[in-house]
């Protein structure tokens, strides 16, 4: 009985892990996606500021011929040149953390801003980040 009770808890903790990292909520933006914004939100970037921005959003869609993915952090779209990076062909669903500046000839008009990225990495894997 005892080894029941603890599968029992295994299983229900099992549960409540594996839906932590894949919650949806109606705050946290993205198209219900728990990635991003990051430290600067897409909707806030003035695309004539020559500061560099750190966002962080969830590819919606990427053009293989301009290597250009659209990044959705929930509060806008960014166009960014993921050909430069080490991040060259991501897939849809992917997050993506990327620092740049903003600015740039936009290659797909529903984005709010270009960035032209200095770094990218995929956003919440432990094996890429630099901190």
């Amino acid at each position: 009985m005892k080894r029941r009770q603890y599968l029992a808890t295994i299983g229900g903790t099992a549960s409540v892990v594996s839906l932590a990292g894949c919650s949806s909520s109606d705050n946290d933006g993205g198209g219900g996606s728990s990635c991003g914004p990051g430290e600067n939100e897409i909707g806030a970037i003035d695309s004539d500021t020559s500061m560099t921005v750190t966002i962080t959003g969830q590819v919606v869609s990427f053009d293989s011929t301009t290597a250009t993915a659209v990044l959705d952090d929930g509060t806008g779209q960014a166009g960014v040149r993921m050909g430069t990076t080490e991040i060259s062909d991501p897939d849809e669903g992917d997050c993506i953390t990327v620092t740049g500046t903003p600015g740039g000839v936009s290659l797909n008009e529903n984005t709010d801003v270009q960035i032209l990225p200095e770094e990218a990495s995929m956003a919440g894997n432990d094996n890429n980040t630099n901190q």
